[in-house]
């Protein structure tokens, strides 16, 4: 992939609004006023999906990125705000096939990058020894399982129809998936993992707080939160930083 056309926000907007509407209107949702994206009265509330562009626009190199968000309230006049639950699919998908469908078109379209293919990554390590992009953006790790916030990458108008081709797959079961909270293993494990910090951090002594901490290690059977937990003890202890991944 070479050096191409400048792909504008407003044509990506455009795009999906065309190719999406139908099968979304067809399904009860009406565009949300002023924003680029579909709301729908359900059975558990008025549920909110929108498409956000990369506010740093599109590069030469590495192209642009977006995000699509979803929300469930009961007063729609709280859309956009922290009312009701509001998730980014990078988070909620955790675990589902659909994620690492998502990931995996994601690497697809990273590796062809004009700044992949001319190695123009500047890579850093974190703490726990992922790779963190501090200039430029790098594949995931595949089969993607445990989440994190992925933005969607395109170059090019090409790859916003492969993106759009993606979300007139599995937007629907993306939708039944925010919409019923169905949790996959993994998010059932992140559930779990996020009850006990939130018990750590409502407890008072160092002791109690080391106490649930550790009872939850002994309980927790997910590898992935496993660690996740002990990079936390071994932060508190003052033995290393965590990242919580």
């Amino acid at each position: 992939m070479g050096a191409g056309n400048k792909v504008l926000a407003k044509n990506v907007y455009k795009a999906f609004k065309l190719a999406l509407s139908p099968l979304l209107t067809a399904h009860g949702y009406t565009r949300i006023k002023g924003e680029q994206g579909w709301t729908k009265l359900t059975d558990n509330g008025h549920l909110f999906v929108w498409l956000q562009c990369n506010k740093w626009g599109w590069d030469e190199h590495w192209g642009s990125s977006f995000i699509m968000e979803f929300q469930l309230i009961d007063n729609p006049e709280h859309f956009l705000s922290m009312h009701g639950r509001r998730e980014r699919m990078g988070f909620f998908l955790e675990g589902h096939p659909e994620f690492e469908a998502m990931a995996h078109l994601n690497n697809t379209i990273i590796h062809q990058l004009p700044g992949t293919l001319r190695h123009m990554a500047v890579v850093e390590a974190l703490d726990n020894g992922e790779p963190f992009a501090m200039v430029g953006v790098i594949p995931t790790k595949e089969p993607a399982i445990y989440g994190f916030d992925l933005g969607l990458q395109y170059y090019s108008l090409k790859d916003v129809e492969l993106w759009i081709a993606f979300f007139q797959q599995h937007l629907l079961r993306i939708i039944e998936i925010f919409e019923k909270d169905i949790k996959s293993e993994a998010g059932l494990a992140r559930a779990r993992y996020n009850k006990a910090i939130g018990q750590m951090q409502n407890s008072h002594s160092r002791d109690e707080k080391f106490s649930i901490l550790e009872a939850y290690l002994a309980d927790e059977q997910d590898a992935h939160y496993r660690q996740c937990m002990q990079n936390v003890i071994a932060f508190a202890k003052g033995e290393g930083a965590y990242r919580l991944s």
